[in-house]
């Protein structure tokens, strides 16, 4: 489980990035606390599906 959560959080960071969004940006555009998007993007916190979908439109990505 812990590298689904590494591979999740690497890639959240990478197209966070890619769109130019700060950790600050992309957590006022889905209503999650920095610190927990911080530790969702470090692999420390696997987000639930609610969050994912958050995760997903505000990057214009689909999910799955």
């Amino acid at each position: 489980m812990s590298n689904i959560k590494k591979f999740l959080g690497k890639r959240v960071k990478e197209l966070r990035k890619k769109r130019n969004f700060t950790q600050e940006k992309l957590a006022e555009l889905t209503g999650i606390e920095i610190p927990s998007l911080s530790n969702i993007e470090n692999g420390k916190n696997y987000p639930n599906s609610e969050t994912i979908g958050k995760l997903a439109n505000a990057l214009n990505i689909r999910p799955f």
